[in-house]
């Protein structure tokens, strides 16, 4: 009993520690064997090591360099069309089951997943430097985008409806086909030359005119630059 007292912390700080690093400690057993076996996600396939942390997928993702996308494809194969990725979330490799998870608001009533706004500034936390005399926001707090209560999002949606409708996505065809016909006209023009064309740039700069048709009063020509605009693409 004595040498197990010689090798107990005698101080208040000692004890301190002690007790937080237990406490540590069972709070992350406990969270484990909740994820392992009481979370809603508890039933689903998938490994062990995924369903208990996200560094799993952190691992793939950080320090492979994006890899997990590739993972979880061996995952399906492995375990089936459903498989828990992480403790918080499924992937789900069936076609037929869109319409069960997408639906209109008169089928079922669902919540936006909030975790797709994080670490993104969708938060609305206001930024350090100001703009007027007054704090900026990056972003209005739960804005139109990621709002996750149903209702709220649908208000919030309804004045942008007229925007997404057959008719008004009608109303811009005519200026996509203008723009589709000047990305293949200069195509054309560079064919034969054996002059190298990055598409990645080319097709940036064609989403940069189309959006900038959509949304800007003085709109964009990223097509008409002889290099297809690269500056777009890098800044973006």
């Amino acid at each position: 009993m004595d040498n197990l007292q010689f090798y107990l912390p005698t101080s208040s700080y000692g004890r301190v520690v002690v007790s937080l690093v237990a406490l540590t400690a069972s709070y992350l057993a406990g969270l484990t064997i909740y994820r392992l076996f009481f979370s809603p996600l508890a039933g689903f396939p998938g490994p062990k090591i995924a369903a208990a942390t996200g560094f799993y997928e952190t691992y793939y993702d950080v320090v492979l360099n994006g890899q997990y996308v590739f993972k979880i494809k061996e995952m399906h194969e492995k375990y089936g069309p459903i498989v828990r990725l992480n403790p918080h979330e499924i992937s789900i490799d069936d076609p037929d089951y869109y319409d069960e998870v997408y639906v209109a608001g008169s089928k079922r009533r669902t919540e936006n997943y909030s975790h797709f706004g994080k670490g993104i500034d969708f938060d609305g936390k206001p930024s350090d430097a100001p703009l007027g005399g007054m704090q900026s926001f990056s972003l209005v707090p739960g804005s139109h985008f990621l709002t996750t209560e149903h209702d709220r999002h649908r208000q919030r949606r309804k004045p942008l409806e007229p925007f997404f409708s057959r008719s008004g996505v009608s109303k811009l065809e005519p200026m996509v086909h203008d723009l589709v016909a000047r990305l293949v006209g200069r195509f054309e023009a560079l064919k034969g030359t054996r002059t190298v064309i990055r598409v990645d740039h080319a097709f940036s700069a064609f989403s940069g005119d189309v959006v900038g048709r959509v949304c800007c009063e003085d709109s964009s020509d990223f097509l008409a630059d002889p290099n297809f605009a690269p500056q777009w693409y890098v800044n973006a």
